[in-house]
């Protein structure tokens, strides 16, 4: 299957393959939690200026790595809908300074 992917975001994905290294949003959002401590992705999107969506694939990402964890619930004074919280790892505090 091909799609049309720009050579820039290909080069990305492959160099934080390789090098195990974070991207700049994802950065935002690992000095974000280490800041402020656990957060819903709303809140990770007000803290560091991006959109909700970039916010929920790189927090999907960094979860998938072990960088983050998923740790409880928040609601939405809002709406009443329950947002999962993401946190830091146990331990894993300087991890990624």
């Amino acid at each position: 299957m091909r799609t049309n992917v720009a050579s820039t975001s290909l080069a990305a994905f492959h160099s934080l393959q390789s090098h195990h290294q974070l991207q700049p949003q994802e950065q935002k959002i690992m000095d974000a939690i280490r800041h402020h401590g656990s957060a819903t992705r709303e809140e990770l999107a007000d803290r560091t200026r991006l959109r909700l969506s970039a916010v929920c694939g790189r927090v999907k990402s960094l979860v998938n790595s072990g960088a983050l964890i998923e740790r409880g619930t928040k609601t939405n004074p809002m709406t009443g809908k329950q947002n999962k919280l993401v946190a830091l790892p146990v331990g894993q505090l300087g991890l990624f300074s």
